[in-house]
Protein backbone atom coordinates (compact mmCIF):
# COMPACT_ATOMS: atom_id res chain seq x y z
CA UNK A 1 0.00 0.00 0.00
CA UNK A 2 1.27 3.47 -0.86
CA UNK A 3 2.65 5.53 2.03
CA UNK A 4 1.49 9.13 2.46
CA UNK A 5 3.25 11.59 4.75
CA UNK A 6 2.12 15.07 5.78
CA UNK A 7 4.65 17.70 6.87
CA UNK A 8 3.42 20.68 8.92
CA UNK A 9 6.09 23.32 9.71
CA UNK A 10 5.27 25.26 12.89
CA UNK A 11 6.50 28.59 14.20
CA UNK A 12 4.65 30.58 16.87
CA UNK A 13 1.07 31.71 16.08
CA UNK A 14 -0.39 29.08 18.42
CA UNK A 15 -3.95 30.25 17.80
CA UNK A 16 -3.66 29.27 14.12
CA UNK A 17 -1.83 26.03 14.86
CA UNK A 18 -4.58 24.96 17.25
CA UNK A 19 -7.24 25.42 14.56
CA UNK A 20 -5.04 23.76 11.96
CA UNK A 21 -4.39 20.63 13.99
CA UNK A 22 -8.01 20.28 15.10
CA UNK A 23 -9.02 20.47 11.46
CA UNK A 24 -6.41 17.94 10.33
CA UNK A 25 -7.17 15.37 13.02
CA UNK A 26 -10.90 15.76 12.52
CA UNK A 27 -10.40 14.92 8.83
CA UNK A 28 -10.14 11.47 7.26
CA UNK A 29 -6.52 10.39 7.76
CA UNK A 30 -7.11 6.71 7.02
CA UNK A 31 -4.81 6.92 3.98
CA UNK A 32 -2.05 8.74 5.90
CA UNK A 33 0.88 6.99 7.60
CA UNK A 34 2.60 9.95 9.28
CA UNK A 35 1.87 13.54 10.25
CA UNK A 36 5.26 15.20 10.92
CA UNK A 37 5.13 18.38 13.01
CA UNK A 38 8.35 20.43 12.89
CA UNK A 39 8.80 23.36 15.25
CA UNK A 40 11.23 26.06 14.13
CA UNK A 41 12.34 27.06 17.66
CA UNK A 42 9.10 28.83 18.56
CA UNK A 43 9.26 31.38 21.37
CA UNK A 44 5.59 30.77 22.15
CA UNK A 45 5.52 27.85 24.61
CA UNK A 46 1.92 27.10 23.66
CA UNK A 47 3.23 25.76 20.35
CA UNK A 48 5.41 23.04 21.89
CA UNK A 49 2.57 22.10 24.24
CA UNK A 50 0.19 21.74 21.30
CA UNK A 51 2.67 19.57 19.39
CA UNK A 52 3.43 17.32 22.37
CA UNK A 53 -0.28 16.91 23.09
CA UNK A 54 -0.85 15.71 19.51
CA UNK A 55 2.13 13.37 19.80
CA UNK A 56 0.64 11.73 22.88
CA UNK A 57 -2.88 11.57 21.47
CA UNK A 58 -2.30 10.33 17.91
CA UNK A 59 -0.15 7.38 16.84
CA UNK A 60 0.46 8.86 13.39
CA UNK A 61 2.27 11.92 14.77
CA UNK A 62 6.03 12.40 14.60
CA UNK A 63 7.60 15.65 15.80
CA UNK A 64 10.87 17.52 15.74
CA UNK A 65 11.93 20.53 17.84
CA UNK A 66 14.74 22.38 16.11
CA UNK A 67 17.55 23.74 18.35
CA UNK A 68 17.48 27.14 16.67
CA UNK A 69 15.44 29.12 14.17
CA UNK A 70 16.40 28.13 10.62
CA UNK A 71 13.34 29.16 8.63
CA UNK A 72 10.45 27.54 6.84
CA UNK A 73 12.55 26.16 4.00
CA UNK A 74 14.70 24.21 6.45
CA UNK A 75 11.64 22.80 8.23
CA UNK A 76 10.22 21.56 4.93
CA UNK A 77 13.54 19.98 4.02
CA UNK A 78 13.73 18.13 7.35
CA UNK A 79 10.22 16.78 6.87
CA UNK A 80 10.53 15.85 3.22
CA UNK A 81 13.97 14.29 3.71
CA UNK A 82 12.45 12.07 6.40
CA UNK A 83 9.71 10.96 4.01
CA UNK A 84 12.27 10.30 1.26
CA UNK A 85 14.58 8.33 3.56
CA UNK A 86 11.66 6.20 4.77
CA UNK A 87 10.36 5.35 1.31
CA UNK A 88 7.12 7.30 1.34
CA UNK A 89 5.30 7.37 -2.00
CA UNK A 90 3.42 10.66 -1.63
CA UNK A 91 4.56 13.84 0.09
CA UNK A 92 2.22 16.51 1.40
CA UNK A 93 2.85 19.83 3.14
CA UNK A 94 0.39 22.05 4.94
CA UNK A 95 1.00 25.45 6.46
CA UNK A 96 0.20 25.69 10.16
CA UNK A 97 -2.22 28.54 9.49
CA UNK A 98 -4.51 26.49 7.25
CA UNK A 99 -7.60 24.37 7.79
CA UNK A 100 -8.83 21.44 5.71
CA UNK A 101 -12.03 19.67 4.68
CA UNK A 102 -12.82 16.15 5.88
CA UNK A 103 -11.92 14.54 2.55
CA UNK A 104 -8.87 16.62 1.69
CA UNK A 105 -6.29 13.82 1.54
CA UNK A 106 -8.45 11.60 -0.63
CA UNK A 107 -9.13 14.42 -3.08
CA UNK A 108 -5.45 15.31 -3.34
CA UNK A 109 -4.42 11.68 -3.82
CA UNK A 110 -7.04 11.15 -6.53
CA UNK A 111 -5.71 14.07 -8.57
CA UNK A 112 -2.09 13.07 -7.97
CA UNK A 113 -2.79 9.58 -9.31
CA UNK A 114 -4.46 11.10 -12.35
CA UNK A 115 -1.69 13.69 -12.90
CA UNK A 116 1.42 11.98 -11.45
CA UNK A 117 3.86 14.37 -13.14
CA UNK A 118 2.29 17.47 -11.60
CA UNK A 119 2.32 19.11 -8.20
CA UNK A 120 -1.17 19.12 -6.71
CA UNK A 121 -2.72 21.59 -4.29
CA UNK A 122 -6.04 21.79 -2.50
CA UNK A 123 -5.86 25.58 -2.26
CA UNK A 124 -7.28 27.67 -5.10
CA UNK A 125 -6.55 31.37 -4.70
CA UNK A 126 -6.41 34.18 -7.26
CA UNK A 127 -5.46 36.92 -4.79
CA UNK A 128 -3.84 39.91 -6.45
CA UNK A 129 -3.83 38.04 -9.77
CA UNK A 130 -0.69 36.21 -8.67
CA UNK A 131 -2.21 32.76 -9.14
CA UNK A 132 -4.27 33.09 -12.29
CA UNK A 133 -6.34 30.22 -13.64
CA UNK A 134 -5.15 29.15 -17.07
CA UNK A 135 -7.57 26.25 -17.63
CA UNK A 136 -10.69 24.85 -15.95
CA UNK A 137 -11.30 21.13 -16.41
CA UNK A 138 -14.16 18.94 -15.21
CA UNK A 139 -12.16 17.56 -12.29
CA UNK A 140 -9.57 20.26 -11.58
CA UNK A 141 -8.08 23.69 -12.28
CA UNK A 142 -4.72 24.24 -14.01
CA UNK A 143 -2.32 27.03 -13.02
CA UNK A 144 1.26 28.19 -13.55
CA UNK A 145 1.59 29.41 -9.96
CA UNK A 146 -0.16 28.27 -6.78
CA UNK A 147 1.68 29.54 -3.69
CA UNK A 148 2.86 27.23 -0.94
CA UNK A 149 -0.04 26.84 1.53
CA UNK A 150 -0.44 23.18 0.54
CA UNK A 151 1.23 20.89 -1.96
CA UNK A 152 0.91 17.15 -2.65
CA UNK A 153 3.18 15.22 -5.01
CA UNK A 154 4.83 11.92 -5.83
CA UNK A 155 8.22 11.33 -4.24
CA UNK A 156 10.22 11.75 -7.46
CA UNK A 157 9.09 15.37 -7.81
CA UNK A 158 10.78 16.16 -4.51
CA UNK A 159 14.24 15.74 -5.99
CA UNK A 160 13.33 17.16 -9.40
CA UNK A 161 11.45 20.26 -8.26
CA UNK A 162 10.64 20.85 -4.59
CA UNK A 163 14.10 20.23 -3.15
CA UNK A 164 15.59 22.68 -5.63
CA UNK A 165 13.06 25.30 -4.54
CA UNK A 166 13.48 24.96 -0.77
CA UNK A 167 17.29 24.95 -0.99
CA UNK A 168 17.43 28.03 -3.20
CA UNK A 169 18.41 31.45 -1.84
CA UNK A 170 14.86 32.69 -2.45
CA UNK A 171 13.09 32.91 0.92
CA UNK A 172 9.77 32.69 -0.91
CA UNK A 173 10.33 29.07 -1.91
CA UNK A 174 6.87 28.80 -3.49
CA UNK A 175 7.83 31.43 -6.09
CA UNK A 176 11.02 29.49 -6.82
CA UNK A 177 9.02 26.27 -7.18
CA UNK A 178 6.74 27.94 -9.71
CA UNK A 179 9.74 29.23 -11.63
CA UNK A 180 11.32 25.77 -11.78
CA UNK A 181 8.07 24.11 -12.85
CA UNK A 182 7.54 26.62 -15.63
CA UNK A 183 11.11 26.15 -16.81
CA UNK A 184 10.52 22.41 -17.24
CA UNK A 185 7.00 22.87 -18.65
CA UNK A 186 5.13 21.43 -15.68
CA UNK A 187 1.76 22.78 -14.58
CA UNK A 188 0.08 22.84 -11.19
CA UNK A 189 -3.18 20.97 -10.66
CA UNK A 190 -5.73 22.35 -8.17
CA UNK A 191 -8.68 20.54 -6.61
CA UNK A 192 -12.13 21.73 -7.64
CA UNK A 193 -13.37 23.04 -5.24
CA UNK A 194 -10.67 23.87 -2.68
CA UNK A 195 -10.16 21.45 0.20
CA UNK A 196 -7.70 23.74 2.02
CA UNK A 197 -8.26 27.26 3.37
CA UNK A 198 -5.74 29.84 4.58
CA UNK A 199 -6.67 31.44 7.93
CA UNK A 200 -3.44 33.28 8.75
CA UNK A 201 -3.39 37.06 8.65
CA UNK A 202 0.28 37.78 9.27
CA UNK A 203 2.79 35.98 7.03
CA UNK A 204 5.99 34.37 8.32
CA UNK A 205 7.33 34.36 4.75
CA UNK A 206 7.65 38.10 4.32
CA UNK A 207 4.56 38.53 2.13
CA UNK A 208 3.15 42.00 2.80
CA UNK A 209 0.28 42.00 0.35
CA UNK A 210 -3.32 40.97 0.99
CA UNK A 211 -3.40 37.40 2.26
CA UNK A 212 -4.29 34.60 -0.12
CA UNK A 213 -7.70 32.99 0.46
CA UNK A 214 -9.63 30.29 -1.35
CA UNK A 215 -12.99 31.64 -2.43
CA UNK A 216 -14.37 28.16 -3.22
CA UNK A 217 -13.60 26.45 0.09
Amino acid sequence: MDKIGIVIPCYNRAEYLDRCLKSVFDSDLSLVDTVFLIDDFSTDKKVSKEILTCGLKYDKVKFNFKPDNRGLNNSLKIGFDYLLDNNFDYFCSLDSDAIVKKNWVGELLKLCQEYPDSIITGFNTISNDRHKIIEVRDDCIVKNNIGGINIFFKWNLYVDVVLRAITSKNINWDNEMSYICNMIYKKFIVTKPSVVQHIGIKSIMGHNETIDVACDF
